[in-house]
């Protein structure tokens, strides 16, 4: 748990329509969408939400989020990858067997799609997954979401889950509109932009 553990890196995400809904109805949908409750084992990549003390606390039944004004919890991220030339060993390997079995010389579409139903779940089974764990925290009054990791992955998989539960838009401010938000004076920023590239 980073954020107990001392200095931790924050990245600020914004939404603009309003969260008004109650911790209880907060807490009802973190359970909806939880990790656990819509884990899929055949899926390559599974994500949901976890108590913020995760793995220590598992369930939201269990666990505190609200702290203040702020909500905090968990996002869980799950990726399996399957090694590509395994693949290729298994599918050559089903290949023989099923042409053995059906006194077939040569495969139809339809069976090579089945083949690669069926090595693809099988793999997916026996791999062991490659967890990230992103602290969230919730700040309703201003429409912001703080994370502890970021990359294209997690914000999609984030973006996401905020869309299925709370049925809001997530985006990461431009430099210009971090600028708009911390800056009082607009004369400032307009000079300040004046001066950058044309870019940013």
């Amino acid at each position: 748990m980073g954020l107990l553990k001392g200095s931790l890196t924050f990245f600020r995400l914004s939404y603009q329509k309003d969260l008004n809904i109650s911790i209880t109805e907060i807490t009802e949908k973190l359970k909806e969408y939880s990790f656990e409750n819509i884990y899929d084992e055949l899926k390559p990549v599974n994500y949901g939400f976890v108590p913020f003390l995760y793995p220590a606390i598992e369930s939201f039944d269990e666990a505190e989020v609200a702290f203040n004004e702020y909500i905090t919890f968990t996002i869980r991220l799950d990726e399996k990858k399957v090694n590509s030339n395994f693949f290729n060993i298994e599918m050559e390997k089903k290949k023989r067997e099923l042409m053995l079995q059906s006194n077939k010389e040569k495969l139809s579409k339809s069976d090579i799609d089945f083949l690669k139903n069926n090595v693809t779940k099988s793999l997916l089974q026996s791999t062991t997954p490659s967890t990230t764990l992103i602290e969230v925290i919730l700040d309703s009054n201003n429409n912001s979401i703080f994370i502890s990791k970021l990359n294209s992955k997690i914000f999609d998989a984030t973006a996401h889950l905020f869309k299925l539960a709370f049925d809001i838009n997530i985006y990461r401010e431009t430099f210009a509109e971090i600028l708009k938000r911390n800056l009082d004076e607009l004369s400032v920023l307009d000079n300040l932009l004046n001066s950058l590239p044309a870019t940013i």
